[in-house]
């Protein structure tokens, strides 16, 4: 599954986030980049930090790291907040490195500050055909809402296939498209309350609160997602 030198993370907050962010008032939070080379020369890592800007998404290139054979270490992205823009609603990481495919392990996790919190993310490699598809469960309820983030980690459009299963009930959401390197989140609260049709006249039950969630590249592009359970919003 490393079929390249580069991986990817999708659906992280950063910081605290802006108040348009699903993660608003939820923490506050330092991203965690662990990295261990896992041969025994010396490799040079290239960190991007990618974010929504007015217009498009936003690559912002960290200063490349040096990492000798055999070693571990723990990149802690608060070293780097004053280069961005804060606050962000969220952002995703590319960590490329010059070494053969599957010669860097990677984890990412967030350290919540306020809750005392450390959760681990999903990473994908981009070469990794597989990557392209997720089923799930998703679930709502008074307290609590559910978010699929996905990321685009090609450099071409893609379009993704999304379906929602509740009973018998399927439903296609319609018009997802990512540009390269987007990262967008779908609320399965708004897509649920919105009762618009999908292209086979089918709606989601307006009562839904839990269901089966599969989706899928349409094009030939590395695309990773995650599901994100947060805090419901109150208007």
């Amino acid at each position: 599954l490393q079929g390249s030198s580069a991986l990817h993370t999708t659906g992280l907050p950063i910081s605290t986030p802006s108040a348009d962010s699903p993660f608003a008032g939820t923490g506050d939070y330092i991203p965690h980049i662990y990295v261990r080379n896992l041969i025994d020369s010396e490799q040079t890592l290239t960190l991007t930090i990618e974010y929504p800007g007015e217009n498009r998404t936003v690559l912002h290139k960290l200063v490349p790291i040096s990492l000798p054979g055999y070693t571990t270490r723990d990149i802690s992205l608060d070293a780097y907040f004053s280069e961005l823009p804060l606050p962000l609603p969220f952002c995703s990481i590319r960590v490329e490195h010059n070494g053969p495919p599957g010669s860097l392990l990677v984890d990412v996790v967030t350290e919540d500050l306020v809750r005392g919190q450390v959760k681990t993310l999903t990473v994908a490699n981009e070469g990794n055909g597989y990557a392209g598809s997720l089923a799930s469960y998703w679930g709502i309820n008074d307290e609590e809402d559910s978010y699929v983030f996905l990321t685009n980690m090609g450099e071409k459009a893609c379009r993704v296939g999304f379906r929602i299963e509740v009973g018998n009930v399927d439903y296609h959401l319609q018009h997802l498209e990512l540009a390269p390197r987007e990262t967008r989140y779908v609320n399965m609260r708004e897509v649920r309350d919105r009762q618009e049709p999908d292209p086979l006249g089918d709606v989601l039950p307006a009562t839904a609160t839990e269901g089966r969630l599969f989706y899928n590249r349409l094009d030939n592009v590395p695309l990773v997602g995650c599901v994100v359970v947060l805090p419901r919003k109150r208007d």
